[in-house]
């Protein structure tokens, strides 16, 4: 039953970012609370990574075209959700201009 409580606990308390908003800190706190966890993780993923390559240099191989693969991609999504959010901020303005008439 402690076990449910906890996994409980984790899930539904507020994270720090919102926990720091409410209690009235600057936002910058959380920022950088976020920017450390990102940090943290591409030095996890890198060290992965170099270990993996080091272990089995072979995986370099498939890597390569997947991280192009995957960057391509990025751009194409970036470039796509910014025009979504263009079109939607347009289609907005148009439906509240009609309901002020």
């Amino acid at each position: 039953m402690a076990m449910r409580a906890g996994l409980i606990h984790s899930v539904f308390r507020p994270s720090s970012c919102i926990s720091c908003l409410l209690l009235g800190e600057p936002r910058l706190s959380c920022a950088t609370d976020t920017q450390r966890l990102i940090f943290q993780n591409a030095l996890m993923i890198v060290g992965i990574v170099v270990m993996v390559g080091a272990l089995i240099p072979w995986v370099f191989i498939p890597m390569v075209p997947l991280v192009i693969v995957f960057f391509l991609l990025r751009r194409y999504f970036l470039r796509t959700s910014r025009d979504i959010k263009r079109l939607e901020g347009t289609s907005e303005f148009r439906v509240c201009c009609i309901l002020l008439r």
